[in-house]
This record gives C-alpha cells, structure tokens and sequence, in this order.
C-alpha cells in the first residue's frame, strides 16, 4: 500500500484497495456463474485502440455483469460511443462476485467484477 502526500489520492486508493478486497473475499464463496454478460457503451476511440482485434485489455473500474445480455441498455445509445456484448466465460466469472442488493432490480442476479480485472478478446463479431 502505498501512501501519498495528496489526502484525495490517498483516500481514494484506500477505497480501491478496500472495494478490491472485499470483493476478492466474496468471490472466494460464490459459485461462480458459468457465463456473464455486459452490455456497454464504449467511447469510440477505446473501442478502437482496445476492442477492435484480439488482444488483453484491463477494466480499471468495479463493472457489473449479468447472466443474460440486458437489452434494454441499447435505449441509452451516446454519440461517440460503440455499443458492445462482452462475454465472459467461466474462468473470468471466478473474478465476479455476487451482489444483489446493488442490482437496480432486486430479482435479477447481478455480479461485480473487481476493479483492474485483465481479460483477453478471443472473438470479435461485429454486427450489421
């Protein structure tokens, strides 16, 4: 853990770290799903450079994921912004935990994966 003599970094780092470890303990007690979904807008410029050909890329922030493609979210189409299906296999799943009280719809099974998740693109399928 690393300090800095800027309190704002410093306590910001002190939630990361403490979002990641809580997150990491549950994922040690969920069963992992066996397959997530994300469906998210991404800025054109970082779908290019980091979505558009095989290759790893990091999610820096906590990102929720679902066992079905949430649809609707297509209804909140940006300029600027590509819409992508990110499919998680089961192996990435084990870094996801289970959280259902943050789900805006309490019924559905939503998961959070940890912050700095890496991840490889095996497939891309644009859609026409």
């Amino acid at each position: 853990r690393n300090a800095t003599r800027d309190p704002k970094v410093n306590r910001w780092a002190v939630f990361l770290d403490g979002m990641d470890s809580g997150l990491a303990e549950l994922c040690k007690y969920n069963t992992p799903a066996d397959r997530l979904f994300r469906l998210a807008w991404i800025p054109d410029d970082i779908y290019q450079s980091h979505f558009s050909s095989e290759g790893e890329i990091v999610i820096r922030a906590p990102m929720s994921a679902a066992p079905e493609v949430q649809w609707q979210f297509l209804a909140f189409e940006a300029p600027g912004r590509t819409a992508a299906v990110l499919d998680f296999d089961k192996s990435a799943c084990q870094h996801a935990a289970a959280i259902m009280d943050l789900s805006a719809v309490p019924s559905e099974k939503e998961y959070t994966f940890r912050p700095f998740f890496r991840g490889l693109i095996t497939k891309i399928e644009p859609q026409g």
